[in-house]
């Protein structure tokens, strides 16, 4: 969790009382470990053996929640056919139980919020449940694991791996609401693939994705108001955490993927420019209330670069460059209530001038210089990087 200082679990554990539980809890680990390896060498796979095994891994677990081999080894028996342990008159119950795994990773969690494991395990069991079931249980599934992100995010607000889950539910979400033309090419793997250039898969499936057309599927999605509900809820859900913590990165980083969908949506109506606005709006309070704090600052470099790509067009120049004086003029107001002493302002300031020289036909000798002065005040407020 942020903000637990590392001099005080250093202090803890030097505890006599710590100290002991903890070789307490080392030789569990030992036994258990033992019990598991032994197991795994026996050539006998009865389902008996199969749930034996899935409790000690789970026990396991419940000591230590990082090591990834305990939920590799889980998986694997997850996914054992039950063919191969059954006779074939016999009916063959579930090994697979969601609640089960749920369950088990919510404790991991509660054991450490960070852990790779259990959240990769998480998004495994959500993903192998949605491949088997298409019922209307999915959508009330996903619908609870985005308010236990909430909760999550109201008690840890930077945790980049609860950040990173509600992706990968919001993709679910996409996947499940999706027409069946889209639907059939959507795998539920964490990738928002109607739109490949905002998320990435999350889970590694035998089954590629098709390349189902950017600009088609984009279109066909946008068009699904359940899906338009969901992007529209992120948006205001990043804009939320912003304003309540202007140093959370995740949030920015989440809101830098949607800015593209919530163009497609309101972008048309209202312009770039009002949408940049916006934004810029926003990062405006961020960078004067907490000039060092370097979130902001990348999401502002992200909103630019944004807006020039959408603006560089001759029709739009005169507008890109209207906005890119009165930013210069803001960055430099704050970097002298700072007396100078601003280095993501400068560097935020060099890089507003060096767009406008981009796109002004003739050069300003006015802006040359302020782009020179920009680097003699870089080089003296960051003397080490001054060669690179």
């Amino acid at each position: 969790m942020h903000g637990y200082k590392r001099a005080e679990y250093k202090a803890r554990q030097a505890d006599p009382k710590v100290a002991a539980g903890l070789r307490k809890k080392a030789l569990q680990w030992n036994l258990l470990s033992t019990k598991l390896a032994e197991r795994r060498l026996l050539s006998g796979r009865s389902l008996e053996e199969l749930r034996i095994t899935l409790t000690l891994i789970e026990k396991l677990l419940l000591v230590n929640p990082d090591p990834l081999y305990l939920y590799n080894h889980r998986r694997e028996v997850l996914n054992t056919p039950l063919n191969d342990v059954l006779s074939p008159e016999t009916e063959a119950p579930a090994l697979f139980v969601l609640s089960d795994e749920l369950n088990l990773t919510a404790l991991c969690l509660k054991r450490n919020p960070k852990a790779y494991g259990a959240w990769f395990h998480r998004k495994w069991s959500i993903s192998f449940y949605m491949k088997q079931k298409s019922d209307s249980s999915i959508e009330s599934l996903l619908a609870n694991e985005l308010e236990l992100c909430s909760e999550f995010l109201t008690l840890d607000e930077r945790n980049f791996h609860c950040w990173n889950y509600r992706r990968f539910v919001i993709s679910c979400l996409i996947s499940y609401f999706s027409s069946s033309k889209v639907a059939e090419k959507l795998i539920p793997n964490g990738s928002w693939n109607c739109c490949s250039y905002v998320m990435g898969p999350q889970l590694a499936d035998s089954n590629t994705t098709v390349d189902i057309g950017l600009d088609s599927a984009l279109e066909t999605l946008m068009s699904d108001p359940n899906i338009t509900i969901i992007i529209t809820c992120e948006w205001e859900f990043t804009g939320l955490k912003i304003e309540s913590n202007f140093s959370n990165y995740s949030a920015f980083h989440y809101r830098s993927k949607l800015l593209p969908l919530i163009w497609s949506l309101q972008g048309a109506k209202e312009g770039e420019v009002k949408l940049a606005s916006d934004e810029l709006e926003i990062i405006h309070q961020a960078i004067y209330t907490e000039p060092d704090d370097q979130s902001a600052w990348w999401y502002y470099r992200f909103i630019l670069e944004w807006l020039e790509t959408m603006l560089k067009r001759p029709d739009h120049l005169e507008a890109l460059g209207e906005i890119l004086k009165e930013e210069s003029r803001i960055i430099q107001e704050l970097i002298d209530a700072e007396d100078g002493n601003c280095k993501w302002g400068v560097i935020s300031l060099h890089m507003t001038q060096a767009k406008l020289l981009s796109i002004t036909e003739s050069s300003d000798r006015s802006n040359i210089d302020d782009s020179k002065r920009c680097m003699e005040d870089l080089s003296r407020l960051d003397p080490d990087r001054t060669q690179r």
